[in-house]
């Protein structure tokens, strides 16, 4: 056997290996909640062995505690507006640090790389005195606005708009088109892959996130899924592990349904953006 066959056979083994150790929590997840309250989960044997039910999924959309289709639709606003938000206000952002020259430019983007390592912690203090001032805690805002800026966005699409070639300005220019039009005609366009990586981690980590709201809101009308169901089990006491693993279930699902339509997309970006594991 030739060293380079061995070689991805055991790259192939290792990638196998982790996959499995990744997935077996999930699927641990799944079998739970659609086994019947009281059943042994404990043991893998008796994972694939009936009886199934969908009496907790049923449990959890039906429960006067667990408003989880509100969860969820304030979880896809928030998501949804600060992806789209987000994206456009990193295009601009990335294109006039790209293709414009103005005073301490080098400077301003040094603060925002600087802004990547700034754990988000740190910032929840501040962030949560900020929204009480302005009195916006319990709303949309606190939500969406703290997730508009993103310092992996800008870099990572200045990144790409720098490998443009210039021609392509150049002839714009010519044309008489002005910068908003080469912006919207010309760079975002030629960005796509990059836009679309950018769009996925931000909408994945939007809809994860669980730190920010659950200190900035305590109305349950405005929770979004990861607080939601913390609240859930904590209002119902000794909750049974499938009706939390059901309301799991229910929050992970969506994401995972967007990470295998787009995950091309997040390879090719990431790929075409330069930036190496």
């Amino acid at each position: 056997m030739k060293r380079k066959t061995r070689s991805k056979i055991i790259v192939l083994i290792i990638a196998l290996i982790l996959a499995f150790i990744w997935w077996l929590p999930m699927v641990w997840a799944f079998i739970v909640s659609i086994k019947p309250v009281g059943s042994v989960v404990t043991d893998m044997n008796t994972w694939l062995v009936p009886p199934f039910t969908l009496d907790n999924f049923h449990y959890v959309f039906n429960n006067s505690q667990a408003n989880i289709v509100r969860w969820i639709m304030n979880s896809a606003i928030v998501s949804i507006v600060v992806t789209f938000g987000g994206a456009i206000l990193s295009t601009m952002a990335a294109y006039g640090f790209s293709r414009f020259n103005f005073p301490g430019k080098r400077i301003w983007f040094w603060i925002i790389m600087a802004g990547m390592m700034i754990p988000m912690h740190s910032l929840m203090i501040p962030m949560y005195l900020l929204f009480r001032s302005l009195k916006s805690l319990n709303t949309y805002a606190s939500l969406i606005l703290p997730g508009l800026g993103s310092s992996f966005g800008v870099i990572l699409l200045k990144q790409f708009m720098d490998g443009l070639p210039q021609e392509l300005f150049d002839a714009a220019e010519i044309d008489g088109a002005n910068s908003m039009r080469i912006m919207v005609s010309i760079v975002m366009p030629l960005v796509r892959p990059a836009m679309a990586s950018m769009m996925i981690f931000t909408f994945t980590q939007r809809w994860n996130d669980f730190i920010w709201p659950f200190i900035s809101i305590t109305n349950q009308k405005i929770m979004t899924i990861p607080v939601g169901i913390v609240f859930f089990r904590g209002q119902s006491g000794d909750m049974s592990m499938g009706y939390f693993m059901a309301a799991t279930v229910i929050a992970v699902l969506p994401v995972l349904i967007v990470f295998f339509i787009f995950q091309k997309r997040i390879v090719k970006g990431v790929a075409f953006s330069g930036i190496k594991g």
